[in-house]
């Protein structure tokens, strides 16, 4: 981790709150009330592939993503790492380790320069008590988290690989994508993803991740630019169905 004294004062206290201000954690919140919650948010940047805590730590916090993206992960006993999610600005991470053993089942690594805001359990706990809306809202994202869980274990019990690929490209390009101006249907996706990610995060293997990939860039579905993936939503919402 970067030392941010330095680098943390050219950032102003608006700027803070502006970032704290979009998490939905923090939805509902006065400026004065952002404004007094800001100062108990310790600030990190992260290089990337920083590791911000790994599966079995306990930090005991909650982690707002203000800046760049974080990947989200899990190894199994033979040390295979599955891509979980890749979280983008605005996204609180850390929920598990709320809970009363406060130890996380995920890794969280930085998956770009990232600046995050860390708010630690206790002080969650405390603010939660005068700000009744901040349970309101944590439960609310864990209801979205749960869904979305859901809607991954359909997947794997109902899709094909293909069908699981173009599913979870759509949902990047709606979570990190940026329309493309020349093309009304193509997204470009902001996040660098590597085979390996994708494979994991559809439970397949790299090598047949990779030819369908190919599959698909032939079939002019998807393509790449600079390095950034561009997907044509229109014709992976067709795979879906």
């Amino acid at each position: 981790m970067i030392d941010t004294q330095e680098l943390f004062q050219s950032i102003g206290k608006a700027d803070k709150i502006w970032h704290l201000g979009q998490a939905s954690l923090l939805s509902g919140l006065s400026g004065g009330e952002l404004l007094r919650i800001s100062g108990l948010f310790k600030d990190q940047i992260h290089t990337r592939g920083e590791i911000i805590f790994d599966q079995g730590d306990s930090p005991a916090a909650l982690y707002l993503l203000n800046r760049g993206s974080v990947r989200l992960s899990m190894t199994n006993e033979d040390q295979r790492e599955k891509t979980l999610k890749i979280l983008k600005r605005g996204d609180i991470f850390g929920l598990e380790s709320i809970g009363h053993d406060g130890q996380s089942n995920v890794r969280a690594t930085a998956h770009e320069e990232s600046w995050v805001s860390v708010l630690t359990r206790d002080q969650f706990l405390n603010i939660a008590i005068e700000q009744p809306s901040l349970y309101f809202n944590f439960i609310q994202i864990l209801l979205l988290r749960l869904a979305d869980a859901r809607e991954d274990v359909k997947a794997l019990c109902f899709m094909d690989t293909q069908e699981r690929l173009a599913q979870t490209l759509l949902k990047l390009a709606h979570t990190h994508g940026q329309q493309v101006a020349s093309r009304e249907n193509m997204v470009r996706v902001r996040v660098r993803l590597s085979h390996d990610y994708l494979a994991g995060m559809i439970s397949s293997n790299r090598p047949y991740l990779s030819n369908i990939m190919s599959s698909f860039k032939k079939q002019g579905w998807i393509s790449y630019k600079n390095q950034y993936l561009l997907v044509d939503i229109d014709a992976l919402q067709n795979i879906v169905g």
